[in-house]
């Protein structure tokens, strides 16, 4: 004759006690691997136009402006990365927003040493028939531990 296990509600709450523990550890583990130790997001702006002589600049805290520009045109602004952490980081670069597929930046995805200075630039351009007026988006900068 078989015996049968009772399987009774303290059990099952040691049971489930070990699950979320487990759950713990393995999370906190893969947090600290990928953890992000600095996240710096910049606005986007750029003003398109019919005035194929059209010039602007503007240095707006906080925003990255590339000016007024006409289809067919491309402006350039520069940023510079520079850390003070332990060890060396993982630098990426994310564009969003409506000037997602417009604003291309010079290098990504890079290793960026301890109090080294790093240059980027960060590059839009108007595709022709883009409509007249603001384009916006987000400029987000990760540095992540490696």
């Amino acid at each position: 004759m078989k015996k049968r296990h009772k399987f009774s509600i303290s059990n099952a709450l040691v049971l489930l006690l070990i699950v979320i523990l487990i759950v713990l550890v393995i999370t906190s583990i893969f947090y600290s691997r990928s953890k992000i130790l600095h996240y710096q997001e910049y606005n986007l702006l750029l003003k398109v136009t019919n005035d194929t002589s059209g010039f602007g600049i503007g240095i707006i805290p906080g925003m990255i402006y590339f000016g007024k520009m006409s289809a067919g045109n491309s402006g350039m602004q520069q940023v510079v990365l520079m850390h003070n952490y332990q060890e060396p980081v993982l630098v990426q670069m994310v564009v969003s927003g409506s000037l997602k597929n417009w604003v291309v930046v010079s290098d990504n995805n890079f290793v960026l040493e301890r109090n080294v200075k790093k240059t980027v630039n960060v590059t839009a351009t108007v595709p022709e028939g883009a409509s007249l007026g603001n384009h916006t988006g987000k400029l987000k900068i990760y540095l992540k531990r490696i």
